[in-house]
């Protein structure tokens, strides 16, 4: 097996140097997953309750539950070409290439199946805008609370980054569904509300969630699941939404929790070895290197009064039951094939990047980044 090692010179909370990295993401790559289904998400859910078990014992054996295989994709030339052209608009682009990139390759891996190369380059765009303010200290320089109003009411005076992302919101009108396009937007400025809930620890505004439904709340706002199962459909392929609105709670639960698998162990093993579990459900790793605890699995396991073990067992049988539930009510054709489509593409991405060290678990080998 061979992997890209990790560049320790990166000082802590240096999450634009380690996405820098993304450039040629998907150049040298000979590896990706398909996921098929495993039949019944309880009895394979069931095999985690064993309190014995390792983390990385359950996270390995969570992996090998996804029966994965390994096919081949590519970086899309005419989608980066179609970017650049959008994005050479842009007076900040160059400050968050590496933002572009991860856009990229999550279009590339994960919405592979929609032809329309404008839809694709809005996803990547939608995702790389959000993820520039994916820092508290970024996020409170640019005032970004107020964001939202200025989304809702332009004016001249209006930053040319609020401009990019009110152009890609409007835009989604033309590629999805009214409830789809809608639910984007609407989750759009959801992301500002969770982003100011989710201040680090030590902060005056930080709120130290006291019960469950709280965590859940702060998790859906500043995860924007929405938008990336929404992102799923087209409406020259689905136009009514009527076919997958219903899987958008349990969509939740799979895109917020998949990442949490991912990234627990193996983003950060010695910071779990210490004080068990200390990692975002969406960026142990970042979070991690700079300091932030109040976290979705701590503060989840605080409120419940489990152990971050015990939670750990419960939200993976919670992501398998949801995961039967999304193939149960997506019917046979085009819908459920674009979200087996997606599935693939989004466990790819998470597999085959160094950051995680999971093929230290498949035995396989990482893509390229540099």
């Amino acid at each position: 097996m061979s992997s890209l090692p990790c560049d320790t010179s990166w000082p802590c909370g240096d999450f634009v140097k380690f996405l820098s990295g993304l450039s040629h993401l998907l150049l040298m790559s000979n590896t990706t997953v398909s996921v098929t289904s495993t039949g019944a998400g309880d009895e394979i859910a069931s095999q985690y309750q064993t309190k014995s078990m390792t983390t990385a014992d359950i996270i390995s054996e969570f992996l090998q539950s996804l029966r994965i295989s390994q096919p081949t994709y590519v970086r899309d030339p005419e989608l980066r070409s179609r970017v650049e052209e959008i994005i050479n608009k842009w007076d900040f682009a160059e400050h968050m290439r590496p933002q572009i990139l991860i856009g990229l390759a999550l279009a590339e891996t994960s919405y592979n199946h929609i032809s329309n190369v404008d839809t694709r380059a809005a996803i990547a765009l939608y995702c790389a805008l959000i993820a520039y303010l994916d820092n508290i200290d970024l996020f409170d320089s640019l005032s970004a609370r107020k964001f939202p109003r200025q989304l809702c009411a332009p004016s001249s005076e209006d930053s040319t980054w609020v401009g990019a992302l009110r152009g890609i919101l409007l835009s989604m009108w033309d590629w999805y569904p009214d409830f789809g396009a809608n639910t984007i937007f609407h989750s759009a400025l959801g992301y500002f509300s969770g982003a100011m809930l989710e201040c680090a620890p030590g902060r005056s505004r930080a709120i130290h969630a006291r019960t469950l439904p709280f965590v859940e709340l702060r998790r859906n706002l500043s995860g924007i699941p929405d938008p990336f199962t929404c992102f799923v459909w087209e409406k020259s392929m689905i136009p009514d939404e009527k076919t997958y609105v219903e899987v958008l709670p349990d969509a939740r639960i799979y895109i917020n929790y998949l990442k949490c698998y991912f990234l627990l162990e193996f983003a950060c093993p010695h910071f779990i070895d210490s004080c068990l579990v200390n990692s975002d459900i969406v960026s142990c790793y970042k979070e991690e290197l700079e300091d932030d605890t109040d976290n979705y699995i701590y503060t989840r396991a605080a409120v419940t009064g489990k152990s971050v073990s015990e939670t750990l067992h419960d939200v993976i049988g919670e992501w398998f039951a949801a995961r039967e539930r999304i193939r149960w009510l997506l019917p046979q054709g085009p819908a459920r094939e674009a979200w087996d489509s997606f599935e693939t593409g989004f466990v790819s991405l998470h597999l085959v990047l160094p950051r995680y060290r999971l093929q230290e678990l498949l035995g396989g080998e990482y893509l390229a980044t540099y």
